[in-house]
């Protein structure tokens, strides 16, 4: 799954590589539960999965493959961090930063101080406009870089776990190297599509706005249309990027580009949207909470050596997010590749595939 000479598994039921037949959707809803496998080669059961399923399979699959799940990718989150605060550092932004912070506690005491201070944070903002035209760029850049390596060695290590495989590091990097630029283009893709939808739906939003302060309507007319019109734009933006969040792993496994992965995404979220969305909302939410706690204990280092020497703490800071990150983002990514498989066993049978692949 994901190796040059097993690439096939994971393609489109549609395309001519597989010429056993698959139900299309509505055929195989119609299906009666027996006719589910039940095999477990792997981190989750080769059937329909709950949401139990999913969480205690993407733990799983952290244990299944720790060298590449949390040590290759804490390494790649580690010098993506440490690029990240060179350039931060380096570039001035943190240093601008901190002077206007410093300029906007001082309080003149003569009209003279007062104005000078108002003209020197007036500076130290121009200089962190300017700073961020230099640094954010290369911030995203970087990001880019290292969230498409990261996302294509994930999935492929994921996707091997799932039939009870476990890739090395070397032959990971060798699955994925092809997929990196296509991950770049489809990251950038969604972006525009996130930043498009968000337009789209903020537009009658500003347009209630403007004329409710024009024609001066009433709180009991307007707040309950603002909150529509907000619950709207909300929903737009969730629709969306549960409808696209397949994309990538579908662009790893089933070696499509980046658009046609989108596409591929929508129309495997087709009669699943809420039980997909209720899936990711419990799984990240449980995340969320116990990586957050976490999180908060990681920092104190950080914060503690920060005040005595910027340089350390800023070093420990990095290299204590990369450890978490390390663990975060592997769970994730199983979370999603495990709602791509379980789409795919419920709509295209692909149980039975998964089973052949694990009895190579």
């Amino acid at each position: 799954m994901g190796d040059a000479n097993s690439q096939w598994e994971w393609q489109d039921a549609n395309t001519p590589q597989q010429q056993h037949h698959t139900p299309n959707a509505q055929e195989h809803y119609q299906m009666p539960q027996s006719t589910w496998q039940n095999q477990k080669p792997g981190i989750i059961a080769l059937r329909p999965l709950g949401l139990g399923d999913i969480l205690e399979g993407s733990f799983a699959s952290v244990r299944a493959n720790p060298k590449v799940m949390f040590g290759f990718s804490t390494l790649i989150m580690l010098i993506l961090g440490i690029i990240q605060a060179l350039i931060t550092y380096f570039g001035g932004f943190r240093e601008a930063v901190q002077r206007y912070e410093t300029l906007s506690m001082l309080r003149g005491n003569t009209t003279e101080e007062v104005l000078l201070t108002i003209k020197e944070s007036n500076q130290a903002i121009t200089e962190m406009l300017y700073t961020a035209l230099f640094t954010f760029p290369l911030l995203i850049l970087s990001s880019l870089i290292f969230s498409a390596l990261l996302t294509g060695i994930l999935t492929h290590a994921i996707s091997r776990s799932v039939i009870g495989k476990v890739s090395s590091i070397s032959s990971t990097l060798e699955s994925v190297k092809k997929r990196i630029l296509p991950l770049i283009a489809n990251s950038l893709l969604l972006g525009l599509i996130s930043a498009l939808v968000t337009i789209v739906s903020l537009i009658p939003l500003i347009l209630f706005a403007y004329l409710a302060i024009k024609y001066q309507l009433t709180a009991t007319a307007g707040v309950p249309l603002t909150i529509l019109l907000t619950l709207v734009f909300i929903g737009s933006l969730i629709y969306v990027h549960v409808k696209v969040s397949l994309s990538q792993t579908a662009l790893v496994l089933e070696e499509i580009g980046p658009w046609a992965s989108i596409k591929r995404s929508w129309k495997l979220t087709n009669k699943g949207f809420w039980r997909i969305l209720g899936r990711y909302i419990v799984a990240f939410l449980i995340i969320g909470i116990i990586f957050g706690i976490v999180g908060v204990i990681a920092g104190i280092p950080g914060g503690i050596l920060t005040p005595i020497n910027p340089v350390l703490g800023l070093l420990v800071t990095v290299i204590f997010t990369a450890l978490l990150q390390g663990l975060v983002v592997p769970i994730s990514s199983a979370v999603i590749c495990l709602v791509y498989v379980d789409q795919r066993i419920r709509k295209e049978n692909f149980d039975k595939t998964l089973i052949a692949a694990a009895q190579q």
